[in-house]
């Protein structure tokens, strides 16, 4: 059925549509109504301001040339032109006064003249000629010698001197006898005329009063908005038409003081300024008047014209708006049938009262959003192989540079999972581009592509981008809410796979929490010592019971596990060792008699960082000790053994037999003997040795004395036998152990 207007204006769709051209239309029309109004007011004022500067080149020729050309053409063509040049050999003005210089009659002719003139041209104070050769000044009233008291004896000496210029108006003061002043403007003209220098044979003075200028101007206007005005900025002078008032001038001195050629529109008026562009001419006239609206420049018919044409075009693009509308929407309808058909499941639900446009975004932005889905998964396999050294060069996602400089970093999450704190570090703003590859739920890989071409710069940036985001776990204490390893720089995509590499190892790095929550693989790569205990101490004293000599142990093997020359593999070894001396202990002890539970015996020891760790050993080993200590109490010969220990202890240096503590203790030598075994574990001569060794440990740690006097202290009158016994026993000398002691204080 063929749709009539009336039928597609009711569809939704088809009046959104016809709405969206006609805006765009009307937006179209008013632009370019507004550019066209634009043009034709620059136009009209174009055309004021070339009609004001063509009025001001007729002010200023009027004021500067014609007005004064009156005197001058009337005193030449009434004395002048009498003369006979003919000869050549001066000029009029010179010959005059050769021929008439001496005549009274000729000087009061002249001075008549003058008198006429001045009469016959109101607004004027004076005509004066100077005849330079007899020095003689002839005015209306009066001729006379000039000197240093006549009234024009300065301008003469600056003439003459070249600091005044002629045939232009200057600007001056005259005071009279009465002590009044008056402001004059005085026109020179030099004869014969525009003679400069020793060609100068007189002058012509033409005074005029200030407000005179304003009568001037106000005979030159054209319209009553328009306002003239004649500056003199370094002689500070300044006059203008009647229609401006004292403060209205002097914001015209301001404005036209300052820079007069940047002013042309100023506060919807047109200002105008001529002159000052001649050398030794520094007179400005202005003209400030209006700007006139272009349709006020224009004519009625003009203006109605414009109008029809505007609306003609208005209606005409409404015209098209409906016709594009009505091609537009026929191929929408089909587009969203053929979506609907192929992808029904990402059609929006209520599709019906949705915009045909926002339900092809919705469809297209789900096509979208499957698409990159899809790609980010790919993208992330192919990171993946790549930092596992899987994937072949020819393989390297696009991104992937063989001359790129990359930097690995390996993630390990403790709170947060791997979702959340990606969101969190994207949301950093970064100085070099990076890739995350998730691994786990827990565990990322982060691939740097690095700006920098030293490696320690590119690493330090890492680090500290990546301490924002390392905030302290409120659980934890100082536990950090993840660890990153940072690896080595990657020169080339092939060294990628050994930065990953790299990465992971710093990343274990990050159990040894005195190195912070993130490690550098530059920082601890060169770690290869291996620390040396001797452990027999903490075994005895855990089989004895001895709760303080636990704690010492402890406390010294923490110690010496924070150096920062051990490997993570040294660290781990002897946590290893401290783990299997701690399951010996309870084995033999269960063996016995079942003191611990099979829970505790094969418990896991190691914890997220070493200090975490050192605190369960610690917990461990008070444990056990406590079960011991309150085993042994519960039999007779703690006391007894107590009591040789502490005889043992203060008298290590003599020569202690079994014979001896038998007397002390009242007991059998035999008995003693098993209970020995039985208590310790060992022998009482190997229990003598360990208590003589681990006490010259005790000397070494604290003493500064010789080994020979330690090892006489403890009963061993050999020293090179006492070395021999002590390096069986802990593996290194005496001196070795207490220089090793020092090195792990010193650090």
């Amino acid at each position: 059925m063929k749709w009539t207007l009336h039928r597609r204006f009711q569809n939704l769709y088809f009046r959104r549509l016809f709405l969206s051209y006609a805006i765009v239309t009307i937006v179209i029309s008013l632009l370019c109504g507004a550019i066209l109004y634009g043009n034709a007011k620059r136009a009209a004022e174009d055309k004021q301001e070339r009609d004001s500067r063509n009025k001001l080149s007729q002010v200023k020729t009027y004021v500067e040339e014609l007005y004064p050309g009156i005197f001058k053409n009337a005193f030449i063509s009434e004395i002048l032109t009498t003369m006979n040049t003919a000869n050549g050999a001066d000029d009029a003005f010179t010959s005059f006064y050769q021929e008439y210089g001496h005549n009274l009659y000729q000087i009061y002719r002249v001075a008549n003249h003058l008198k006429t003139t001045v009469s016959a041209n109101p607004g004027t104070e004076s005509v004066s000629v100077y005849f330079k050769n007899s020095n003689l000044m002839v005015d209306p009233y009066a001729y006379y010698k000039v000197n240093a008291v006549s009234p024009k004896y300065g301008l003469i000496a600056e003439l003459e001197q070249g600091s005044l210029a002629p045939d232009q108006w200057l600007s001056r003061s005259v005071s009279y006898e009465d002590k009044l002043t008056d402001q004059l403007l005085t026109y020179i003209y030099t004869f014969p005329i525009q003679a400069r220098g020793g060609d100068i044979s007189g002058y012509m003075f033409i005074d005029i009063y200030k407000d005179h200028i304003r009568d001037m101007l106000d005979g030159l206007l054209n319209s009553q908005g328009e306002k003239l005005l004649m500056v003199n900025v370094p002689q500070r002078f300044i006059a203008g038409s009647g229609n401006i008032g004292k403060e209205e001038l002097d914001r015209y001195w301001m404005m036209l003081a300052g820079s007069p050629a940047a002013l042309t529109r100023k506060d919807d008026q047109l200002v105008t300024v001529l002159g000052g562009q001649s050398p030794g001419n520094d007179w400005l006239f202005a003209s400030v008047q209006p700007l006139v609206s272009p349709f006020l420049a224009s004519s009625a018919s003009t203006n109605w014209q414009a109008v029809a044409i505007g609306l003609g075009l208005l209606l005409l693009g409404l015209l098209i708006s409906y016709y594009i509308s009505v091609k537009t929407y026929k191929p929408v309808q089909i587009l969203l049938r053929k979506l609907r058909e192929t992808n029904g499941g990402l059609f929006p639900a209520q599709a019906q009262q949705q915009n045909e446009f926002k339900i092809v975004e919705s469809v297209l932005s789900g096509l979208n959003h499957k698409v990159r889905q899809l790609s980010g998964e790919l993208d992330d396999n192919k990171l993946a192989a790549l930092l596992g050294g899987i994937l072949g060069e020819d393989e390297y996602p696009e991104k992937i540079r063989a001359d790129g400089r990359y930097v690995v970093v390996n993630v390990k999450l403790r709170q947060d999972n791997a979702k959340l704190w990606k969101a969190k570090f994207r949301k950093l703003s970064r100085s070099n581009r990076c890739e995350i590859v998730e691994r786990s739920p827990a565990e990322l890989s982060l691939l740097y592509f690095v700006q920098e071409a030293d490696s320690d710069t590119a690493a330090l940036s890492i680090r500290e981008e990546l301490k924002r985001l390392a905030p302290l776990s409120p659980e934890g204490g100082d536990v950090a809410s993840f660890a990153a390893g940072i690896g080595g720089m990657a020169d080339h995509s092939e060294w990628i796979a050994r930065s990953y590499e790299q990465a992971a190892i710093a990343l274990r790095y990050a159990f040894l929490d005195r190195l912070g929550p993130i490690v550098e693989y530059d920082t601890i790569h060169n770690r290869t010592e291996m620390p040396v205990f001797a452990y027999e101490p903490l075994e005895n004293a855990l089989r004895a019971g001895d709760i303080p000599a636990i704690e010492q142990f402890v406390d010294e093997f923490a110690l010496a596990l924070q150096r920062d020359t051990l490997s993570l593999e040294a660290v781990e070894f002897s946590l290893m060792q401290i783990t299997m001396l701690l399951s010996k202990v309870m084995i033999d002890m269960n063996s016995q008699e079942r003191m611990y539970s099979p829970s505790l015996l094969f418990r896991d020891l190691r914890q997220e960082t070493l200090r975490e760790t050192i605190a369960v050993i610690r917990e461990r080993c008070l444990q056990i000790g406590g079960h011991i200590r309150r085993r042994l109490l519960h039999h007779a010969q703690h006391d007894v053994f107590h009591k040789l220990k502490a005889y043992i202890d203060e008298h290590l240096r003599e020569d202690i037999s079994l014979d001896t503590l038998s007397e002390i203790a009242g007991l059998s030598t035999h008995y003693l003997s098993r209970q020995f075994k039985e208590v310790h574990g060992v022998s009482f001569l190997e229990y003598m040795t360990n208590a003589r060794l681990e006490r010259a440990c005790e000397l070494l740690r604290g003493d500064r004395r010789s080994v020979t006097e330690i090892a006489d202290q403890v009963g061993y009158s050999n020293a090179p036998y006492f070395c021999t016994k002590f390096k069986n026993k802990y593996g290194v000398t005496p001196m070795q152990y207490r220089n090793s002691y020092r090195v792990a204080l010193e650090e």
